[in-house]
């Protein structure tokens, strides 16, 4: 009889150990990873709308001019009811409006999404197949970088999961066990985003029609490229149909579309599904020799229509806030690369859609990997050292610390600016304001300025300009890394940055 290894991955063992890793490096994430510059601006949205207050109070983080911020010009806090935000409320209801609070979420919810995602495994395809797949999901760069900027990731993972497994119960004719999973993963999924429940609609009918084509709907090739053309043609109708908004950019700029979704699949095929998943090792001639099974084809139905809608999605999304930033094409998709994250979404229905595959011909690829071992230990390896980097390193900000200091100093009432480079620059300024003034209680109100905006001159002479917040009366300005130091300005206060965020010196200046 064979003696087997740690290191053997035909051995549940080798699994358990990588699990046990996965949970270390999301203990580490957890404790090393600055938030995430989105997680600043929902948390802006819930203090403030527990305040009273609807919208952000410094500004529409898409400002109507690419080079400044407008208080007066907001979006309205429209998804209060998002799963999202009640779990950011439930979280500063317990333990107040902090960046603790938000970080200790992040770890609760990252253990109960790998709770949820083994026992829909297990239930499925056993206790092997499910101890592999929670393992993977444990290492996945992109699970550990939403664990530490506490981004829903994992929450979008487990909603299409719930979903797909509520999907394939009712293929299996178990309504009793696949309902509620269905419909509470359709919704989850799209409040999370806070979706216009008219797609929530869309979801559930396109599960009825599949249901109801189950017995014709079996050629498993077929149905991917079914969802493919599916999705493509809900994509091209929807910016036509779009006034303005995110797919309504690909009718204003699209040459400059196109080529952003050439970018986008080769970020979410490759870099972030093939790669990033580690579904390479394990995809083999099976999945494209025309296999016929319902169940799987159903699963591959979706797969395709979600991979290229999230394609069309980033590229558009990518065209944008290009555009709103007036920002070098095609270089601003490198700043912008990790929204292709949204693929995530699909990494565990893929792994059931394999192990479906090879379930039916009486085998599972997960857990009889044979002499696949080696390619499958390889791309395991690959993949652990992205995880560890992201887990010692994580999200890094320079404004952490800056805002630290500057909430030492500013006194209720005060404006302050933040100049720096056009990309992001709303975003940065948000992370500002859970340290400084989490409700609005304090009063406190924070500019954003391009650095070729010509603000100093703005500030100097007074000047009125439409789609720009006065900032006459700032007494503090911050001055990013990149930003040249005015000999004007008297810029006591720095501090570095991390060389992840380019390094540099960030200033804080007292008002001209």
């Amino acid at each position: 009889m064979e003696q087997r290894t740690w290191l053997d991955v035909n051995d549940d063992r080798f699994w358990k150990l990588l699990l046990a890793v996965g949970l270390v490096l999301h203990a580490l994430v957890a404790f090393n990873s600055e938030l995430g510059l989105d997680s600043h601006i929902h948390a802006a949205y819930v203090t403030l709308d527990s305040a009273g207050e609807d919208g952000l109070d410094w500004g529409h983080t898409r400002p109507l001019d690419p080079q400044a911020s407008d208080p007066s010009y907001s979006p309205e806090n429209g998804d209060r009811y998002a799963v999202w935000h009640l779990w950011y409320t439930t979280l500063f209801a317990l333990m107040g409006p902090s960046v603790g609070a938000l970080k200790a979420g992040a770890l609760v919810l990252s253990a109960l999404s790998l709770l949820a995602i083994g026992l829909m495994s297990r239930d499925l395809f056993g206790d092997s197949t499910a101890l592999r797949i929670v393992a993977l999901v444990s290492i996945h760069p992109t699970f550990l970088f939403a664990s530490g900027r506490a981004y829903p990731e994992e929450l979008m993972l487990v909603a299409m999961c719930a979903f797909v497994y509520g999907l394939m119960q009712m293929h299996r004719m178990n309504a009793a066990k696949g309902l509620i999973p269905l419909l509470l993963g359709a919704w989850v999924g799209v409040s999370v985003k806070g979706l216009d429940m008219s797609i929530l609609v869309c979801a559930l009918g396109g599960a009825l029609l599949v249901l109801m084509l189950r017995d014709i709907i079996t050629d498993v090739r077929k149905s991917f490229i079914l969802g493919c053309s599916l999705a493509i043609s809900a994509g091209v109708i929807g910016m036509l149909l779009a006034d303005g908004g995110t797919l309504g950019v690909a009718s204003e700029a699209p040459a400059r579309y196109i080529s952003a979704v050439a970018i986008a699949v080769f970020d979410v095929v490759i870099v972030y599904s093939l790669f990033g998943m580690t579904l390479w090792p394990f995809i083999n001639s099976r999945l494209a020799e025309g296999e016929q099974d319902g169940e799987a084809s159903v699963i591959a139905m979706l797969i395709g229509f979600s991979t290229v809608g999230i394609i069309l999605y980033v590229a558009a999304l990518w065209t944008l806030e290009s555009l709103l930033w007036d920002a070098d094409w095609p270089w601003v998709t490198w700043t912008l690369g990790n929204n292709a994250r949204y693929a995530s979404m699909l990494m565990v229905p893929a792994f059931w859609l394999l192990s479906r595959l090879h379930a039916s011909a009486g085998t599972d690829n997960l857990t009889e990997i044979g002499d696949r071992s080696k390619v499958v230990l390889i791309g395991i390896l690959l993949i652990l050292p992205i995880s560890l980097l992201t887990a010692l390193h994580g999200q890094t900000t320079w404004t952490d610390e800056a805002a630290n200091t500057l909430d030492s100093r500013i006194t209720n009432g005060d404006e302050f600016l933040l100049v720096s480079d056009s990309e992001l620059g709303m975003h940065w300024l948000y992370t500002f304001h859970l340290q400084i003034d989490a409700d609005g209680s304090r009063g406190v109100t924070g500019h954003w300025r391009s650095a070729d905006s010509n603000w100093l001159e703005e500030m100097a002479q007074n000047l009125d300009i439409n789609n720009r917040g006065d900032i006459s009366d700032v007494e503090w300005i911050v001055l990013a890394p990149e930003v040249e130091v005015p000999e004007t300005l008297d810029c006591s206060i720095s501090g570095e940055a991390p060389w992840m965020n380019g390094g540099g010196t960030w200033r804080i200046c007292s008002g001209p």
